[in-house]
């Protein structure tokens, strides 16, 4: 088994596989090259990887989960994107700047990666994800 990057954990993947696991699914993933090198990392598995990807509806929520979510790494420079979005133009804004980074963050994933697919998740704000997806170019 190989060293998975610090950020996305797969807690016995051969074990899971053995076991029955037909794909893998991470928690919210922020950082492009991450995950890289985690689909990298468990390629040797030969299933399918779908990785979560999950927006900010608020800058409260972005510094919870940054604070307390183990394992989720969220760029300096996403932060700062979403928090001069924030003072720029409030909660629309902060909604605009979501949509850019996390179409953004799908595109290049897509492009660079063999990833299967893509798990978008919200909390409160549902509405973002098809904006997200037609943005990304998904649908």
């Amino acid at each position: 088994m190989r060293t998975l990057p610090y950020g996305l954990h797969a807690q016995n993947p051969n074990l899971k596989v053995k076991l029955g696991a037909h794909f893998v699914q991470t928690q919210a993933v922020y950082d492009v090259e991450l995950a890289k090198k985690f689909i990298d990392a468990i390629s040797y598995l030969k299933i399918p990887v779908l990785l979560g990807v999950t927006s900010f509806k608020s800058i409260s929520m972005l510094d919870w989960m940054v604070k307390f979510v183990p394992g989720i790494l969220v760029p300096e420079e996403i932060q700062d994107s979403l928090r001069k979005a924030k003072a720029r133009g409030g909660k629309e804004a902060v909604y605009e700047e979501n949509i850019a980074i996390f179409s953004e963050l799908i595109k290049e994933i897509k492009k660079t990666t063999n990833v299967s697919g893509f798990h978008v998740m919200t909390i409160g704000f549902e509405w973002i994800v098809p904006k997200i997806l037609e943005r990304s170019g998904l649908v």
